[in-house]
């Protein structure tokens, strides 16, 4: 434990396993020692508060060669000591080597480390290596598990046994065990460090694990000192006697901080209070993490959830610095949380372990980086980790021929590192966390239940992959990868994430994929190749809220801000007005191709958090897609006060046959709608666009924005596009009697724009300012779309057999680049309910199969209308400013109306 007045207890000793943390600190003692050739004395724990809290001794150094038996009936123990009763860290278990012919016996071969005291960490526990020439027939315990820990228990030390009784072949095999005083079988890289410490009104304040706050700057009473800042309360704030206050937070160690969350203090508007964010690292050098000062005028951190500052560090860093400038003359500030992890990218020991029970194979300490093992036992809790010797530039790979576990321990396979399993098939019974830039090989048949993998590094093909209840795959990857997983059956409870920050695809490759009922898929951006998908009912396979963390703010589609309510985000559909925002996130990519990412809706206020865009999600399915559950690229609600929604994101089938009566949904998040401020606009629906040559799906195609707050507008909706594809006879030629379908649907659910028949002429050079619209851009199809029976110009027209429009959506059609180019849109036949609207613009056409106009439609000036003979407006209202030909019969009934603008000859 590092010397200070203010800890609470010492933290165990290290050996084969790292010392448990005490209570309230976060630093972990080393490792070290052979695991083959042990010949090290355990280390002491730290001192507790008082002398008379002495650290536990190490336990020492047993050495011995038999000739012949050796039999263990009672115990033989090299174990640490136990701390002193109140904060004493134990000590950690010691070394035995053992060579000997015969080992025989019931009894107990130990390395356990100490206890800590009540306030204390844990030893960790020993190492233990056996080499037997004959026969082992030892039935007892091998115990080289970490002491208790009122925090942390020690982590477990390491058994290596060698059986020389066959020269030709070697057998050994390794263990950790650490008895069940530990688990960890679920990853959460990132903690909350605990600032808890003695209370103190001084310009200076201390956490148990000797995390110091402190500021030059007076503080205005002792009621709001800087213990205020770690109460976990919003209601208790920090009040420098300055408008400008400096806050430093000083590590005692270099320290990987992943993020802070920064909570103002909202509830006295004299009191607000803006703030910047910058760190320093080892070398000296301050690296800043906000832009500029981060305003937070009128946030809601005391009355809605969640309303922190996310500030991202991701660096080791030795102090923090946090600079207040207040409105007036004090600065004030609520609540201060500090996130930390290990390095990922480090191959080696840091002060701070995230897990307890963990033990290291030390590369420095062996002669060589290759470990291979007939049997790797990693149970009771024991994380397995490896450290790489950067001086010998080689990388360390870990070669396991069994693998044996219990459902509670973890291997970490770090930067550089390697993990091979080389059985034909496995039921993986410890956790899996691979660093990037590390590699994992499994075997071709992996089951899993109630652990967590994580792989963020390259990992090897697999054939047979079975995730059984409570287990959790996670791929993490940072640029574009393809993985073969010929068969992946993910059952109910079990769960796989796909996720990247950035826009990089990951493609899972097979020949089926089956999401049982109860079980999810989640990702950001992933393209699925199998020959069969299925998505059982209650089973989800979604990409909600997935924007890559780097696609989420740029782009036509991001929603705009104002302080009196902000517009949510664009995809398929524009997103609602913000209260006080005309300007909306616009429409963008294609409803022909779908495969863009929903956008996050604006915000102007603390924490400065539109709702989230959708995700990307594209499917390749050679025979059936079945859909019974859910698949869904669902735009964010709101996630500061005045936001608006995120936009949906892209869904893109393409399947021989789909099936199911499930649901397909890219719709957009809400925007801000409660008491604290202005309203911010719903998002935009998203794409989905799918092409099937067989459809039998019987469920719902949902698209429809986000609702807007009361005083705000509701987003538009998305698209969604079906396209059927011809089955080709053998010869390879469609069929004589092949029927198109192209059918472009748009429903609203009844959210109408604030104006559902507003004039958009002015709108087209800035299609931002058309809220609540589905904006169509023409363009190319994909590219296994072959022209059929006659040559088509993809770019200037849009072709659909069916048009449909219903309950509020609205539909205009725009060139971004040029908006005064033509377009063509061609429909065959047009079904609504007479609550949508359809607009046409200057210098484009509409050529109409049918005269039955089932929704508004505005033909604006310069636009050109074709029908067939007949007109009839029934319930809905025809604007024209521009030319309607081959109108022979006109009927107006049920309320319909027909406006001529300006008044020029109606049909030509």
């Amino acid at each position: 434990m590092f010397s200070t007045p203010y800890h609470q207890g010492g933290s165990g000793g290290g050996h084969g396993g790292r010392g448990g943390r005490s209570k309230g600190g976060y630093f972990s003692a080393y490792t070290y020692d052979s695991i083959y050739f042990p010949s090290q004395m355990g280390s002491g724990g730290g001192t507790g508060t008082s002398n008379s809290n002495f650290g536990g001794r190490g336990g020492g150094i047993i050495f011995m060669h038999i000739q012949d038996e050796l039999r263990v009936e009672g115990r033989l123990h090299a174990n640490g000591e136990a701390g002193g009763s109140y904060s004493g860290g134990g000590g950690a278990g010691g070394s035995l080597y053992l060579n000997v012919q015969h080992l025989d016996g019931a009894g107990s071969i130990e390395a356990i480390g100490g206890a800590g005291g009540q306030q204390a960490g844990g030893g960790g526990g020993g190492r233990i290596a056996i080499y037997h020439t004959k026969v082992n027939h030892f039935t007892g315990d091998l115990l080289i598990h970490g002491g208790y820990g009122s925090d942390q228990f020690g982590g477990s030390g390491t058994v290596y046994i060698e059986d020389q009784s066959n020269l030709t072949k070697i057998y050994r095999k390794l263990i950790t065990d650490n008895r069940g005083k530990t688990s960890c079988q679920r990853i959460a890289e990132v903690e909350k460090l605990s600032l808890e410490g003695h209370w103190s009104w001084s310009s200076t304040y201390f956490s148990y694990g000797n995390v110091s706050l402190s500021t030059f700057s007076p503080i205005y009473d002792s009621s709001y000192g800087l213990a205020n800042l770690v109460t976990g309360s919003t209601g208790d704030f920090f009040m420098g006697h300055s408008k400008h206050v400096q806050l430093e937070v000083t590590f005692p160690f270099l320290t990987y901080v992943d993020h802070i969350r920064v909570f103002p203090y909202c509830s006295n508007p004299s009191w607000i209070t803006s703030y910047s964010v910058g760190s320093y690292g080892e070398d000296g050098t301050l690296v800043g993490h906000t832009d500029s000062y981060v305003k937070t005028d009128g946030c809601s951190t005391q009355q809605e959830p969640n309303q922190y500052g996310r500030i991202i560090i991701r660096r080791n860093v030795v102090k923090i610095i946090i600079e207040l400038e207040g409105v007036n003359s004090v600065a004030v500030l609520s609540e201060l949380e500090i996130y930390v992890s290990e390095d990922p990218e480090t191959w080696q020991q840091t002060p701070y372990s995230n897990r307890e029970g963990a033990a290291y194979i030390i590369e420095s300490d062996e002669h060589t980086g290759l470990f291979e093992f007939d049997e790797v036992h990693i149970l009771g809790g024991a994380s397995l980790n490896l450290e790489s010797d950067s001086n010998k530039g080689t990388p360390v790979k870990l070669v396991a021929h069994k693998v044996f576990g219990d459902n509670t321990g973890r291997l970490t396979v770090r930067h550089g590192q390697t993990y091979e399993s080389t059985q034909d098939r496995v039921l993986q019974e410890f956790a899996i966390l691979s660093q990037r830039h590390s590699s994992v090989s499994l075997p071709l048949t992996v089951d899993c239940r109630k652990i967590d993998l994580v792989i963020k590094g390259s990992f090897s093909s697999m054939e047979n992959v079975t995730i059984n209840a409570n287990c959790s795959f996670t791929i993490d990857h940072h640029e574009p990868t393809r993985n073969v997983i010929d068969h992946l059956d993910i059952k109910s409870f079990a769960s796989v994430h796909v996720l990247t920050d950035m826009e990089a695809q990951t493609t899972l490759v097979g020949t089926t994929l089956t999401v049982r009922s109860g079980a999810e898929i989640f990702s950001n951006d992933l393209v699925l190749e199998y020959t069969n998908i299925t998505v059982e009912p209650y089973g989800r396979l979604y990409v909600d809220e997935g924007v890559p963390e780097r696609e989420q703010n740029t782009g036509v589609g991001v929603g705009h801000s104002d302080p009196n309510g902000c517009s949510g985000g664009g995809h398929g559909g524009n997103g609602g007005q913000g209260q006080g925002q005309p300007l909306s996130g616009g429409s963008h990519g294609s409803f022909l191709l779908s495969d863009t990412f929903g956008k996050n809706g604006g915000h102007s206020t603390f924490p400065h958090l539109g709702g989230l865009g959708g995700g990307r999600l594209k499917f390749k399915v050679n025979h059936t897609l079945t859909v019974d559950g859910e698949v869904t690229a669902n735009g964010g609600d709101w996630r500061s006060v005045e936001a608006g929604g995120g936009s949906g994101g892209s869904i893109s089938i393409e399947t021989y046959t789909i099936d199911g009566g499930g649901i397909i949904d890219a719709s957009g998040g809400n925007g801000y709608g409660g008491m604290y401020a202005s309203h911010g606009g719903g998002g935009g629906g998203g794409r989905i666009a799918l092409y099937y040559t067989y459809n039998y799906y019987i469920g719902t195609f949902r698209n429809t924005g986000g609702a807007g707050g009361a005083g705000a507008e509701h987003g538009g909706a998305g698209t969604v596009y079906l396209h059927k594809l011809p089955d080709l006879l053998s010869n390879g030629q469609v069929a004589p009697d092949f029927t198109h379908n192209r059918t472009l649907y748009l429903d609203n659910m009844n959210r109408f724009p604030r104006n559902p028949l507003r004039n958009l002429t002015q709108f087209y050079t800035n299609y931002s300012l058309g809220s609540g619209v589905a904006w169509i851009f023409p363009g190319f199809y994909p590219s296994f779309v072959k022209p059929i029976f006659s040559p088509v110009d993809f770019t200037s027209d849009v072709i659909l057999d069916h048009l449909q429009i219903y309950r509020g959506a609205q539909m205009a059609m725009v060139r971004p680049e040029n908006p005064r180019q033509n377009i063509n849109l061609s429909v065959g036949s047009f079904d609504g309910d007479r609550s949508g609207h359809l607009h046409v613009g200057y210098n484009q056409t509409l050529l109409i199969g049918t005269g039955r106009l089932p929704v508004d439609v505005s033909l604006y000036h310069g636009s050109e209308t074709t029908l067939q003979g007949e007109l009839r407006v029934a319930g809905v209202t025809v604007m024209v400013e521009g030319t309607l030909k081959n109108v022979e019969n006109l009927t107006v009934v049920d309320g319909g109306n027909v406006i001529q603008r300006p008044k020029t000859p109606l049909f030509s």
